[in-house]
C-alpha cells in the first residue's frame, strides 16, 4: 500500500490530480482486501480529486456506481483508461438486458480457482472452449463481501465437482462495492459466470 501512497505523491508533485486519484483508488482496494484502514474515506478523497481533475460526474459515477472485483491486475493513470477496462469485461458476460450480470471469471487454474487468471480479456474469450462454466447467484456487503452463494446452472462435464469449486471459491472473492456518496452498497441478486479449466482432477 506504501507504493501506491509513493504514487500518489508524485503524481501530485507532478500536478497530476487525476493519476492521484487512481492511486488512491488502488491504496484503498488494497486496504478493502486486508481489511484494514479507512478505504472508504479514500475513495471519496479519489472522488474528489477527480472532480478538481475536471473529470465529468457521470463518468465518475459510472466508474464507481457498479461493484467491480479486485484487486485490479492493472494499473490505469486515467478514469477512462479504467472504464474502458470495466467495459472489457462486462462485454463477454452472457447476453442479458440484467443490469446485476457481473463479468465472467476466468480462474487460473483448478487448484487456486480463487485467483483469476492474469491473461488478456481477449486471449481468455478466444479459449473459452478450454473452460467449463458454473453460473452462480450471489450478493455483496456493504463492505466488498460475497455471501450467499448458489448455483443455478453449470456445464454437463464434472458439473458437480466444478460447482462445488466454483462455489467455495466465489465466498474467497472480493470486491469494491458499489458507491454512492462514496459509502459502500450492498447489492444482492448479482450472478457471475465463473470458467474452470478443463479437467479437474
Amino acid at each position: 500500500m506504501s507504493k501506491f501512497s509513493e504514487m500518489a505523491e508524485i503524481f501530485e508533485s507532478a500536478g497530476n490530480p487525476e493519476a492521484q486519484a487512481m492511486a488512491w483508488i488502488y491504496r484503498a482496494d488494497m486496504q478493502l482486501l486486508r481489511n484494514w484502514g479507512t478505504p472508504f474515506a479514500n475513495y471519496r478523497e479519489a472522488q474528489e480529486l477527480l472532480r478538481q481533475a475536471g473529470i465529468a460526474e457521470d463518468r465518475i459515477e459510472l466508474f464507481f456506481g457498479r461493484p467491480q472485483l479486485i484487486p485490479v491486475n492493472r494499473f490505469y493513470t486515467t478514469l477512462e483508461a479504467a472504464i474502458e477496462n470495466q467495459e472489457a469485461e462486462l462485454a463477454l458476460r452472457m447476453q442479458t438486458n440484467d443490469p446485476a450480470r457481473q463479468a465472467p471469471y476466468f480462474a487460473w487454474d483448478t487448484s487456486v480457482p480463487a485467483v483469476r487468471s492474469p491473461l488478456p480479456i481477449d486471449s481468455l474469450a478466444a479459449a473459452r472452449e478450454s473452460y467449463e462454466y458454473v453460473d452462480l447467484r450471489f450478493r455483496i456487503t456493504a463492505e466488498g463481501d460475497v455471501r450467499a452463494v448458489n448455483v443455478y446452472a453449470s456445464g454437463d462435464s464434472g458439473a458437480e465437482r466444478n460447482a462445488r469449486i466454483a462455489r467455495e471459491a466465489a465466498y474467497k472473492l472480493d470486491f469494491r462495492p458499489a458507491l454512492v456518496d462514496g459509502r459502500g452498497q450492498p447489492q444482492s441478486g448479482l450472478h457471475m459466470r465463473f470458467h474452470l479449466p478443463s479437467g479437474v482432477k
